[in-house]
């Protein structure tokens, strides 16, 4: 008899890096939506449907840790097909609630579930180790890039040794083997450029600095909003955070959509006619910017408050 193949997909993310939306377990015979009541009304946020290198990352765990079974005797009825959990620790400009990393470690651990980080924005932003070192969580696996290339083309992988060491060479020809080969591998001038940024944030009190001009910015942009009387909540950590035209606590995707919009782009068009370039939907803070930035930036942010409010309806 063969056995009746199950397949249960967790799924904590939509189609983006940094897209989150609602979980849902999916079945064979149908989707099974989790509600949150553990998590204080925060949906789990994790990330399934991303990471770099998918055909990888999926292939290596799924080597390790037995996600794709092997049939077993006539006489089991069911395999299951756990496949790892992906997902990105900060949900760019959502903060974890306290426990709610820890908590997602100690269920995937308790299952054999693989965890897997898309370190892709967070990695040597929050911390030389990244979000994990950050928030004191380490996962199976972690996807890198942004950073790590310097702003060229470069990204990495990381893991267990259990787990990396199917990439290795002399396993070649096992079925313990996981190939994996791009035409970018190794581009020299790519992994010069990632090696000079790292470089530059081991030297003592990089972090101390990047967090400190980080924190002014966010800081000076809450009260910049709360001058020009407008509801307004400032997320996310220092190295990258964002303003929403709100009177919601930033706590999840859905209150974050509570935000006017309208108002958010004629700021960002505001800062950028007044020479402040920031992304559509982040700040991100670099070593680069020193005290006299800072302090423009916020004279500015008054400025640009008042000008958005102004052409907005």
């Amino acid at each position: 008899m063969r056995p009746h193949v199950v397949e249960r997909d967790i799924s904590f993310g939509i189609d983006q890096i940094g897209g989150i939306s609602e979980a849902t377990v999916k079945l064979v015979r149908g989707t099974l939506q989790i509600i949150d009541e553990h998590c204080q009304g925060n949906a789990f946020l994790l990330l399934v449907t991303l990471s770099i290198l998918p055909f990888l990352l999926k292939t290596l765990i799924g080597r390790h840790f037995g996600a794709w079974m092997r049939l077993p005797d006539e006489d089991i009825h069911e395999v299951y097909f756990y496949p790892p959990t992906r997902m990105e620790p900060f949900q760019r400009l959502v903060v974890p609630r306290p426990g709610f990393l820890e908590g997602v470690r100690a269920i995937t651990a308790r299952h054999g579930v693989p965890l897997v980080f898309d370190e892709i924005v967070t990695g040597f932003r929050f911390a030389y180790g990244g979000a994990q070192e950050y928030y004191g969580v380490v996962p199976d696996v972690v996807a890198l890039g942004k950073v790590v290339g310097g702003g060229f083309p470069l990204s990495a992988v990381a893991g267990q040794r259990d787990i990396m060491r199917h990439l290795a060479p002399d396993l070649d020809g096992t079925p313990e083997f996981v190939a994996q080969a791009g035409t970018l591998n190794g581009n020299p001038i790519a992994a010069a450029a990632g090696l000079a940024p790292l470089a530059e944030l081991r030297k003592p009190g990089a972090y101390a600095r990047l967090f400190a001009t980080g924190t002014r910015l966010k800081d000076g942009l809450a009260a910049a909003a709360r001058s020009a009387g407008l509801a307004a909540q400032v997320a996310g950590e220092p190295p990258v955070f964002e303003i929403f035209f709100t009177d919601r606590p930033i706590t999840d995707y859905r209150s974050s959509l509570t935000a006017d919009r309208d108002l958010h782009a004629a700021f960002t068009r505001a800062m950028l006619e007044r020479g402040v370039v920031k992304a559509a939907g982040k700040f991100y803070v670099s070593l680069a910017h020193g005290a006299d930035d800072v302090d423009r930036t916020i004279e500015i942010f008054a400025a640009a408050l008042k000008a958005a409010a102004e052409a907005t309806p």
